[in-house]
């Protein structure tokens, strides 16, 4: 296991946002994880850091970051275990290479199958939840692994019950379906196309920051609202799609936060509705 001092998270979080870490683990094996758990207290967990938002230039509180090393992934006819450190495109191409079909619409999600399953990532009608097999974790609690099947899992819209916090994932199996290579790279690059027309992928982001309302789309109603562009610091609202908050240079995570309190109120006064954050606050 590595541990580094006054890590810089700069490229461990999409939004690109500056922040450092007195103390960051990067464990190797669920050992090392358990292990963790044994010697520290107050710590932040991440993965590819796609979804969170850094609130603070510095950490005092010690960060895991399950990414570069717990990313074994296993295929077995139309099984694949993948290890929760693993990244979502890297899933992908492997599904692809073994003619599997179910993980295209992941492809440029940049997140990790950890990450993915606790906020239960989608896009489109899909979500990681409908391939799910079995999850795979450590119990903070008792410091035990266990297993979890589909069966038993309870899933909502970019929810889990792995929010609460009490468990950590180590990996998880997923049942895809049997393919053509062709027909796979055929709607994976339309998926790509049609998000990139729409999203603003040319400026560092965490994707959508609320979550959608029933019957409402978040990015037409700040669009009505005239708040394309809107900018706080170093952090403004996609001219392109207005359910982003990109980097435009030097942002914060104070500067998200205020963007994100600034459209909850707008929204809330013109359409009375409460907007909830996709996005996770560290």
């Amino acid at each position: 296991m590595k541990k580094y001092n006054k890590f810089d998270l700069l490229n461990y979080n999409s939004y690109r946002i500056k922040a450092i870490a007195e103390n960051a683990y990067l464990p190797e094996n669920t050992d090392d994880i358990l292990n963790l758990l044994s010697s520290l207290e107050n710590y932040y967990l991440i993965g590819n850091g796609s979804n969170i938002i850094l609130s603070k230039p510095i950490y005092e509180e010690d960060f895991i970051i399950i990414r570069e090393n717990l990313s074994n992934i296993d295929v077995s006819n139309n099984e694949i275990y993948v290890e929760s450190g693993a990244i979502l495109k890297d899933v992908a191409d492997i599904a692809r290479e073994n003619e599997l079909s179910g993980m295209e619409m992941f492809y440029d999600i940049p997140g990790t199958i950890g990450g993915a399953v606790v906020m239960n990532a989608g896009a489109c009608g899909e979500a990681i939840s409908d391939l799910i097999e079995d999850v795979f974790f450590v119990d903070i609690q008792t410091r035990k692994m266990g297993k979890v099947k589909k069966d038993e899992l309870k899933w909502g819209y970019r929810k889990s019950e792995f929010q609460n916090g009490e468990k950590i994932i180590t990996g998880a199996s997923l049942k895809l379906k049997k393919g053509n290579k062709l027909d796979i790279i055929k709607k994976t690059a339309e998926i790509i196309e049609k998000r990139h027309s729409m999203q603003p992928w040319d400026m560092p982001s965490a994707g959508s920051v609320f979550k959608r309302p029933e019957g409402h789309y978040v990015g037409k109603m700040v669009e009505e609202l005239g708040l394309k562009g809107y900018r706080i610091g170093g952090m403004k609202i996609s001219e392109k799609h207005a359910g982003f908050i990109v980097n435009c240079g030097n942002g914060t995570g104070e500067d998200v936060l205020k963007i994100v309190d600034f459209v909850k109120a707008k929204v809330k006064e013109k359409y009375n509705i409460t907007l909830e954050l996709e996005q996770i606050i560290i």
